[in-house]
């Protein structure tokens, strides 16, 4: 019996620091700051043949009151900790422990008037969920 333990005792501490990672959306604003953004973007001036020179189709296309044309680009990502070793734990412990997922999504969104950019924002957002121990 204590050899079985063991191996059971090893998987269960590999899964406890199990995590996964996803992620998807435009590539490019993967690594974007407003400064890069700014860099590229400019109010007044850049077309939105630029812009999809850069970006890519936009993932969202919305019309305001007036006409003009909101593109929004979204970059997104979530990892989980924990919440994959209930697969290696018949013990039940990580159910009670639980899991911690962090997300991070990056909108860019433009604001087009007669082909041209009139606006531009990247809104970037990190949350936080838990359950368990770590519910927060």
């Amino acid at each position: 019996m204590k050899y079985f333990r063991m191996p059971l005792a090893s998987l269960f501490l590999a899964g406890l620091s199990a995590c996964s990672t996803a992620s998807g959306g435009n590539q490019a604003l993967k690594t974007a700051t407003p400064a890069s953004i700014n860099q590229a973007l400019h109010n007044g001036v850049t077309t939105d043949e630029q812009v999809k020179a850069i970006y890519g189709a936009p993932d969202k296309v919305s019309y305001t009151d007036s006409g003009n044309e909101i593109w929004t680009y979204t970059y997104g990502s979530s990892s989980d900790k924990i919440a994959d070793a209930e697969v290696f734990d018949p013990t039940g412990l990580t159910t009670f422990l639980g899991s911690k997922n962090k997300s991070h999504i990056r909108t860019l969104t433009v604001l087009i008037h007669n082909g041209i950019v009139m606006k531009h924002n990247l809104n970037d957002n990190t949350s936080y969920a838990g359950t368990g121990v770590f519910k927060q």
